[in-house]
């Protein structure tokens, strides 16, 4: 094994849950009451909730909206149409404060990060807007343990579609069979790497047991079994599954 490539949201971070994502909303609801337009919260949420069903509803394709549309779209939802480009980003940092202070590095991370930089190529693909998973990684001081940064708002597909797999393949520059995805998601990370053709690492038994889980409603769905070639509980335990890997191959 030469690569480990890790999902983002819940498997190495966490954002804070429904308290922070609900402040996020006050806030940007807030800017751009005091910009002058005259919104309400139910408003913007309603807004936001359409737009994550519009790029959301494409289940084969699994297309991804990027940056600037994302915020096109919920402002333009709103009747709001004389919006910048700085205002965009200006509404961004707005979402990004609500977090503050919320957004936290999981259990045993950091110290096993540590341990596996320098002998394994890091990477990781998420399914979220870059400009913000790369503020969430900068501020948890996380960063530095990667070398691969594959997010789909740049890639153009989400998880699972093999294209931002193979992506990720493509900039470390390893095979499907050298790499070994780590995911707290059965459709989103495990389904899809196991079809980019990675072992694949399920942190979190509850996963499997949650069927009322919306990603996992997709796999029924779909008609899509898909199984983990190995679950741990906690994070550190991925140094010992690569201990046990090493020594299967001597």
């Amino acid at each position: 094994m030469k690569g480990i490539f890790f999902d983002v949201h819940d498997t190495l971070i966490n954002k804070g849950g429904d308290a922070a994502l609900k402040n996020a909303l006050k806030s940007v609801t807030e800017y751009l009451i005091n910009k002058g337009y005259p919104i309400t919260f139910e408003q913007y949420v309603e807004s936001w909730k359409k737009n994550i069903l519009k790029h959301r509803q494409d289940i084969y394709e699994l297309n991804e909206v990027n940056f600037d549309d994302w915020y096109r779209g919920v402002l333009e939802g709103l009747k709001i149409t004389d919006y910048t480009d700085s205002m965009i980003i200006e509404l961004n940092a707005a979402w990004m404060e609500g977090f503050k202070g919320r957004t936290t590095v999981l259990k045993n991370v950091r110290e096993t990060l540590e341990k596996l930089q320098g002998k394994y190529i890091l990477g990781i693909v998420s399914n979220s807007l870059a400009e913000n998973t790369n503020i969430d990684l900068q501020i948890t001081d996380l960063a530095r343990y990667f070398k691969v940064f594959c997010i789909s708002s740049r890639v153009g597909k989400r998880k699972p579609h093999p294209a931002i797999f193979k992506k990720a393949l493509e900039d470390s520059g390893l095979k499907p069979g050298e790499v070994i995805f780590v995911g707290d998601n059965l459709y989103e990370d495990i389904y899809g790497a196991s079809q980019a053709g990675f072992r694949t690492m399920l942190l979190g038994k509850k996963e499997i047991e949650n069927k009322d889980n919306s990603k996992n409603k997709m796999l029924k769905e779909l008609k899509i079994e898909v199984s983990p070639d190995i679950i741990i509980e906690d994070f550190s335990e991925i140094l010992t599954v690569l201990k046990n890997l090493e020594k299967e191959r001597e």
